[in-house]
């Protein structure tokens, strides 16, 4: 935890990985959860999804498809800025946002959230304008 604080990521993900292979999984699990979380509200979308993503792999039955959905989140979140970036209909840009969203979507659907229905449809309608941007921009 200490080298998460000063920001020595690796050293820190190394330890937490040492201490969940000695058997502290949900512990270890729960400590990258709040770290991601901490990752989210700076903004720093990419980070927090890596770190959903471990958290998922040590979490307990509880906690795992909560931070599933999480990770989904994190990578709406990062297609989301990019595709409210994109305000020339950019192909590439387009197509960057729809990945986004359709690696998210799946996440999602199989996480756990009181809000998953509203954030599903959310990116649903992302994708379906995102395909829209794609087929204007291919003509």
């Amino acid at each position: 935890m200490a080298y998460l604080e000063a920001g020595q990521r690796q050293q820190a993900l190394a330890d937490l990985q040492r201490a969940a292979q000695a058997g502290n999984q949900a512990d270890v699990a729960r400590v990258l959860f709040a770290e991601a979380n901490k990752m989210n509200t700076q903004g720093r979308f990419a980070e927090a999804e890596s770190l959903f993503e471990q958290s998922a792999q040590y979490a307990d039955a509880e906690l795992k498809p909560q931070a599933t959905f999480f990770q989904g989140y994190m990578l709406f979140r990062q297609g989301d800025a990019i595709a409210r970036a994109n305000s020339t209909g950019s192909l590439a840009e387009a197509r960057q946002a729809l990945d986004f969203f359709q690696r998210a979507k799946p996440l999602l659907e199989s996480g756990t959230n009181p809000q998953k229905a509203q954030i599903v449809a959310g990116v649903d309608q992302y994708i379906a304008h995102q395909q829209a941007v794609i087929q204007a921009a291919g003509r």
